[in-house]
């Protein structure tokens, strides 16, 4: 609503006093609940979430997954979807959003994800190894909250809430890409709002925490590796596709 008063109708109004107005007007006023408090501390931790969606893509219902990552302290966000979601695609989005953003807070919090968690829950849980490899390389730690303690990783409980409520609505999308082009977009505008409890801006706050993160430097781009047999023509298939090995190549290739 904010966005559309101020693009297309070129009204100009304080968000606080929007969300002021849509309250009086009693519109989406869910029963607030109790949570587990705990304290927002610059560079301490940033929490990953995914959560599936119903989307409407070129006039048709498509199933996706959204990937939720969140700095607790100054509130800014990474949103992007994919037709499914599998380790190597949160490789990826560590990749692309920390690279992105520069710094890396100390702890990410993560639900008792088989995709990160090898074995245990919580306190007791024990990762992958090639995930802690991966957070070293980044400079940050694994955590995974307790068992009925989702409370423990609410802020992106909330940001996918948010999603819903505030990036779909009055959206169309004709592709996976234009949803990730938007989902972008929607990222930066709303680094660049006062959060509704602090009044403090994203933007800003993360700035002021900069000093407390970690630099990500030199990290490397994450890859699968794939083998496949040279046929006796010379080729190998990927894909649906073949593809041509030069001589000197034999057997088996990566």
């Amino acid at each position: 609503i904010h966005e559309i008063l101020e693009k297309e109708h070129q009204i100009h109004i304080g968000y606080s006093t929007l969300t002021a107005l849509v309250r009086e007007l009693g519109i989406g006023n869910p029963e607030s609940e109790r949570s587990y408090q705990v304290a927002d501390k610059p560079g301490d931790e940033f929490q990953h979430d995914t959560s599936p969606y119903s989307v409407l893509i070129n006039e048709h219902k498509v199933k996706v997954q959204g990937s939720s990552l969140y700095f607790r302290f100054s509130k800014v966000r990474d949103l992007k979807f994919y037709p499914s979601f599998t380790k190597f695609h949160l490789k990826c989005v560590l990749y692309e959003a920390l690279t992105r953003l520069e710094y890396v807070p100390k702890t990410c919090i993560v639900d008792n994800t088989n995709l990160v968690v090898h074995h245990g829950t919580g306190s007791n849980a024990v990762f992958h190894q090639d995930m802690n490899a991966l957070a070293t390389q980044y400079g940050f730690k694994w955590k995974a909250h307790e068992i009925r303690h989702s409370d423990r990783k609410a802020g992106v409980e909330k940001s996918l809430h948010f999603v819903e409520t505030n990036f779909f609505p009055g959206r169309s999308f004709s592709s996976l890409e234009d949803l990730n082009a938007q989902a972008r977009e929607w990222c930066k505008d709303v680094a660049k709002r006062p959060h509704s409890k602090t009044k403090l801006i994203p933007q800003e706050l993360f700035e002021t925490e900069k000093p407390y993160l970690a630099p990500v430097e030199g990290v490397s781009r994450p890859y699968q590796i794939h083998k496949r047999d040279i046929d006796q023509y010379g080729y190998i298939s990927f894909a649906g596709n073949n593809f041509w090995a030069p001589k000197g190549h034999e057997g088996q290739v990566d």
